[in-house]
């Protein structure tokens, strides 16, 4: 073989790798536990045109309602966009932002995610970016894990939160974490993480 057909082999090869992986819905990455009986991949916000495997969330609902719907193992598939809002994850329901990622801007003087369902690293919160939360007088303004709650947080960036303790996260134990970015965030103790 010549060096032209083996450099076009290559591209060709190359080519046919990355289509396989932008036809892949989600990351090895984003798989569930095993142990999930009945495993429901949500996709937030509500389309009428899903891509195969997803059931909606409400027309209408916001992502707290969505993951309030959602069970222990089940896994919310968020669009690619900015959404205002402030949640609570309660269960061990896993957060996946597609494409690009998605923004979670916190509501006016609240913080981003509160995690207070018992998890591990199994539960992925993952390609997502928490701005804007304030807990004054709290600790975590972008991100607030109670005891027992250790998911995975992989890809997150965490920016421009503010609180007394841990502007950008606090958790009552140590975290399991895989390319998390904390910038720009303040407190009186922690700026970062505490």
């Amino acid at each position: 073989m010549n060096k032209q057909h083996t450099l076009l082999r290559a591209t060709l090869a190359l080519c046919l790798s990355a289509f396989a992986i932008a036809q892949t819905a989600l990351p090895a990455s984003a798989a569930r536990p095993a142990s999930s009986s009945v495993v429901t991949n949500w996709y937030y916000p509500y389309q009428s045109l899903l891509p195969t495997g997803y059931t909606a969330c409400a027309l209408g609902a916001d992502l707290q309602t969505c993951i309030n719907g959602a069970s222990n193992g089940d896994l919310i598939v968020i669009d690619e966009g900015v959404y205002t809002e402030s949640i609570t994850l309660d269960k061990a329901v896993g957060l996946y932002g597609l494409s690009d990622g998605a923004t979670l801007v916190a509501v006016s003087g609240q913080r981003v995610l509160t995690v207070t369902g018992n998890m591990d690293s199994s539960t992925h919160i993952e390609n997502l970016t928490f701005t804007g939360g304030l807990a004054a007088g709290g600790a975590g303004g972008g991100i607030h894990l109670e005891p027992g709650a250790t998911p995975l947080l992989q890809s997150v960036v965490i920016s421009g939160n503010a609180a007394v303790l841990g502007g950008g996260l606090y958790a009552y134990h140590s975290i399991v974490a895989n390319d998390l970015t904390v910038v720009n965030n303040s407190a009186s103790t922690g700026g970062g993480i505490y």
